[in-house]
């Protein structure tokens, strides 16, 4: 399995973040604002060990969360995964609440966080 396979996308990246999302994982999602260096706005994954690299600065980073962290994040959940294709997250519990709510995707961890989108956007979870 690849790598881009087991953490969300890019563009999930970048909505957390603008929800106020901390920018704390094991990958990020960069992307390099200098020609010279050959990657002019193209996306790669880099480890959290390469982060703060001189040669990286001036990019923009976008927390690229596995499915393990994301999982630390959520209250509990309901995960079924359809014709080994698709998941589907449902039924959501916390302490003091309990609703149904349903968001799906080809990979697992693009289905967490989009739940994790809606949580925040409807004020059921705070960051």
């Amino acid at each position: 399995m690849k790598l881009e396979d087991q953490v969300i996308s890019l563009e999930l990246g970048k909505k957390l973040k603008e929800l106020g999302v901390k920018q704390e994982s094991l990958w990020y999602w960069y992307i390099c604002k200098d020609e010279t260096l050959a990657c002019f706005n193209v996306p790669a994954l880099i480890s959290h060990k390469n982060i703060k690299q001189p040669e990286l600065a001036g990019g923009s980073y976008y927390s690229a969360f596995t499915v393990a962290e994301l999982g630390e994040m959520l209250p509990l959940a309901y995960l079924e995964q359809y014709k080994g294709e698709l998941y589907h997250l449902v039924h959501y519990k916390t302490n003091t609440l309990t609703f149904d709510h349903q968001e799906s995707d080809k990979l697992e961890a693009n289905a967490r966080a989009k739940m994790l989108v809606y949580l925040i956007k409807n004020k059921f979870m705070m960051f």
